[in-house]
């Protein structure tokens, strides 16, 4: 029935059923995949709510790791979390409180309030004169509490028991560089900001001491997140469970940590720690999840094969799982010495070579995911080059284009006014040039030198008008022939190409207006007068030569 419940997962989430296991040691797949549903399948609040339920508890039975015979020492527990009983000293602790605290507190009222308001002047005047008091506080606070504030976030408390450890240790931790400095000391220490300062600045001068012993590089975050920072990096993680009211913690703390042999052992095979307090909540779940009874405990964590059921043999996946575990006094059983021991002589042999083989598949898939990037990187390249060689070409056939669009609308309008203009000087030739007179009396002779050299000599009435002159000019210099029937064009107004001007003195004859100004009127080309034809411009004269430079 599990089975069939885990293989009807995908596998990302059979992953996370196995994380999910392999840190709670539970074997309902029923009661996993229900509370990793209930949170989204994440497998920290999955753990929390794990964790913080009262009436749920794993099945009996030998754990995962039991299973796979990778610590054949675990103990056999049926791993349910049990609150120890109350005691008789908490039970009489409790009805005293509820007895006396009221009544205590009740009668303390009086001087509490005299001495608030005595503290508070004194605090005044304190500030004011840059002074630090330490006065005690009168107050009556509850039995049973501390009147401090507890930390419960995971990465507070790691950073908060490594300082611990500092000092007890006299040694210094190298991962604090880059965390925020806080006033340091025991559980307990309260500092204000001027401590933080002088914190800050031991803290700098002990790193910068060489001769000052080096804790191993204890990751500052929770337990699930080292777990997960080592199957990431697929390092081996040693987790470390303390309580700090052990009686051989001091031992531990001062003969062990600071060890120069087992700091090199860490760093020479990569192996990732993390330590924990069980005062704390965080390090409570861990030694609840890894059923460690004897303090100091130290497990050894690491991916192993897991094989899932129904799957070929040649396929398996890989979980995080406790390779080995040593815990008991300093002296024997968790020294430097044994610990070293151990790590070159029983883990490193034991996972080497699964690890070694992961990190190889590991950078060939990030050689592939590597080379696929560079492919599309490549590929993008190319096709950019592409579409900018194609947008340039179509650019460039798009303006040839235009040119021969407007080239061609061009032609097409001068091929159109010459027509236009052919036209009207064959209507122009028949309809708006007077008849030459035959007698001298009121006339007007004029001679005309054209573009082209040649020069015309006609009479004119000297009621003919300016237009008129024009027009005998254009369809003379034009040579224009043409039948009498034909008619002037349609939507067509008709500008000379040319201008006339007299040459002595220079004065050009105006055409706007010509049809009403008559030769009489205009005065200097009576009874003759002498012109010249000034910038003649005729389309069909350009059509002509641009036709032969084609």
């Amino acid at each position: 029935m599990d089975d069939a419940l885990a293989q009807s997962l995908s596998p990302e989430q059979r992953n996370s059923l196995e994380q999910f296991r392999s840190i709670t040691a539970t074997d309902s797949v029923r009661q996993s995949i229900e509370l990793l549903n209930r949170s989204d399948w994440a497998v920290d609040r999955a753990i929390e709510s794990f964790y913080e339920a009262p009436d749920a508890a794993p099945q009996a039975g030998p754990s995962r790791m039991e299973q796979m015979g990778i610590d054949d020492q675990l103990p056999q527990r049926d791993g349910r979390r049990r609150r120890p009983p109350p005691s008789f000293a908490s039970t009489l602790v409790g009805w005293a409180r509820q007895m006396l605290g009221g009544s205590l507190n009740l009668a303390m009222a009086p001087l509490s309030l005299v001495y608030h308001l005595l503290s508070s002047t004194l605090a005044f005047l304190a500030r004011f004169l840059r002074l630090r008091p330490n006065l005690p506080s009168l107050t009556l606070r509850p039995f049973g509490t501390s009147g401090q504030h507890r930390l419960t976030d995971p990465v507070s408390c790691a950073e908060r028991l490594v300082r611990l450890l500092e000092e007890q240790s006299g040694a210094t931790c190298r991962t604090l560089q880059g965390v925020p400095l806080e006033p340091s000391g025991s559980a307990s220490a309260v500092g204000s900001s001027a401590t933080a300062s002088s914190s800050r600045s031991t803290s700098r001068r002990r790193l910068s001491d060489p001769a000052r012993p080096v804790l191993p590089d204890f990751a500052i975050t929770s337990y699930t997140s080292a777990v997960k920072a080592a199957q990431q990096d697929i390092r081996v993680l040693m987790v470390i469970l303390i309580s700090t009211e052990h009686q051989n913690n001091d031992e531990f703390v001062k003969t062990v940590l600071p060890d120069p042999d087992l700091r090199r052992a860490l760093r020479q095979y990569q192996i990732a720690s993390w330590i924990g307090s069980i005062q704390d909540r965080d390090a409570y779940q861990c030694a609840m999840t890894l059923h460690a009874t004897t303090y100091p405990c130290i497990a050894f964590v690491a991916l192993q094969p897991v094989r899932e059921p129904n799957v070929s043999s040649r396929t398996s996946t890989s979980a995080m799982s406790v390779i080995s575990r040593l815990s008991g006094p300093p002296g024997t059983l968790t020294s430097a010495n044994a610990i070293t021991t151990h790590i070159t002589n029983t883990l490193i042999p034991r996972t080497d070579a699964y690890l070694t083989r992961l990190r190889g598949e590991k950078r060939q898939r990030e050689e592939e995911r590597k080379l696929r990037a560079e492919q599309d990187r490549a590929y993008e390249e190319a096709g950019r080059r592409d579409r900018e060689r194609v947008q340039a070409k179509q650019a460039e056939l798009n303006a040839t284009k235009q040119r021969e669009t407007a080239a061609l609308q061009a032609a097409t309008a001068a091929a159109t006014l010459a027509a236009n203009q052919e036209a009207w000087r064959v209507y122009a030739k028949h309809h708006l040039i007077p008849p030459e007179p035959t007698t001298d009396a009121d006339t007007a002779r004029i001679s005309v030198r054209l573009a082209d050299g040649r020069r015309i000599v006609r009479k004119f009435a000297a009621s003919a008008t300016l237009q008129n002159l024009y027009a005998w000019v254009e369809c003379e210099a034009a040579q224009v022939t043409g039948e009498p029937g034909s008619m002037q064009p349609t939507d067509y107004v008709h500008t000379p190409p040319f201008s006339l001007a007299c040459t002595f003195p220079r004065k050009v004859v105006p055409y706007q207006g010509g049809s009403e100004v008559t030769l009489r009127q205009f005065g200097d080309l009576m009874p003759s007068g002498s012109l010249v034809v000034e910038g003649w411009v005729d389309a069909s004269a350009n059509d002509s030569s641009s036709e032969e430079d084609e």
